[in-house]
């Protein structure tokens, strides 16, 4: 993986790719400066929130490659990345579509997504008067290994 901002760039891809959220309008990292405008449709905005890197064991070494025929040795680091996602709902369908969208946005992470996540959570939910509709805000946390 290049970097994080294409981690998320890929997440949010593969994500819409899947089709698991299906007429569901998913963004990266909704703006921090929210429309006055009514939302419409629901919304889900994801970024990334936290990264904490750790030696991946003894030094940066993690060990050796495998399945190849000239082992080499690997050197990194463990990321682990916590993304952050806001779930918006439309007043009219109801604070309970953004459970709905998260339960489904959390079937996504852990049986079809290719990152290991480890933690999924629903932090909060309120009504978001400058969208005029419902908002959950959640966050997720996945281990990634950096090599150098």
């Amino acid at each position: 993986m290049g970097n994080f901002k294409q981690l998320k760039q890929e997440f949010v891809e593969n994500l819409i790719a899947s089709n698991k959220l299906g007429d569901v309008l998913v963004l990266e990292e909704y703006p921090a400066k929210q429309s006055v405008t009514k939302i419409t449709k629901p919304i889900v905005s994801i970024g990334i929130s936290d990264v904490s890197i750790q030696n991946g064991a003894f030094i940066d070494y993690l060990g050796l490659s495998s399945g190849q025929m000239d082992a080499n040795e690997i050197y990194g680091k463990n990321a682990q990345v916590t993304f952050c996602f806001k779930i918006y709902a439309p007043i009219e369908s109801g604070g309970n579509v953004c459970h709905e969208i998260f339960s489904r946005l959390c079937d996504y992470m852990v049986f079809d997504s290719e990152l290991d996540f480890e933690q999924i959570t629903a932090e909060k939910q309120g009504f978001d008067k400058s969208v005029s509709g419902y908002v959950l805000i959640g966050k997720a946390v996945t281990c990634h290994v950096i090599t150098k």
